[in-house]
């Protein structure tokens, strides 16, 4: 039994590289802003577009997670197995003054 066609095609696409503040970059967010910080290019707006498409159920989901990942997302507690000091974490969007 063959769950995939033969017919069909696979592409990679590699990670792109972000940029970030002093000019530095990285594949992955949250490295990026923790070891270099944002990019201190000017403002060009407040607001992102974002197409979406999906079901009438998938959409009112992305809708809410959109609305609760635009505010504050603290982390969560570390758990049992977790390291005393997590550097590499912190809250978005940080604390004004906060590190």
């Amino acid at each position: 039994m063959s769950l995939v066609p033969q017919d069909v095609k696979l592409i990679h696409l590699k990670e792109p590289e972000l940029m970030f503040g002093h000019g530095q970059t990285s594949d992955h967010p949250k490295d990026g802003l923790f070891l270099y910080g944002p990019h201190s290019a000017p403002k060009s707006g407040t607001e992102i577009s974002v197409g979406v498409i999906g079901t009438e159920d998938g959409l009112r989901y992305f809708r809410r997670w959109a609305i609760g990942a635009g505010g504050y997302i603290a982390v969560p507690p570390p758990g049992p197995q977790d390291k005393e000091h997590r550097l590499h974490l912190s809250n978005f969007p940080r604390p004004a003054g906060g590190i």
